[in-house]
């Protein structure tokens, strides 16, 4: 049997927040929300940001499990 620790559930919760906010942003632009150019870039600016914490959250947990 397998037992979360509380840093685990962290890592699990804040992976699941990161992938649904990414999943939103996508939906508003595909879902033709947004005004103009300006907003497009912004939207997705903050998923390439999304993205790019989700990357190194995973690099960080191999680091640790390495180590």
């Amino acid at each position: 049997m397998s037992i979360m620790t509380t840093a685990d559930k962290f890592r699990k919760e804040l992976d699941k927040l990161l992938i649904d906010e990414v999943e939103r942003l996508k939906e508003s632009i595909s879902l033709g929300f947004l005004d103009n150019y300006e907003q497009y870039r912004h939207i997705t600016g903050k998923i390439a940001g999304l993205r790019a914490a989700i990357d190194f959250m995973k690099e960080a947990e191999k680091i640790c499990n390495e180590g």
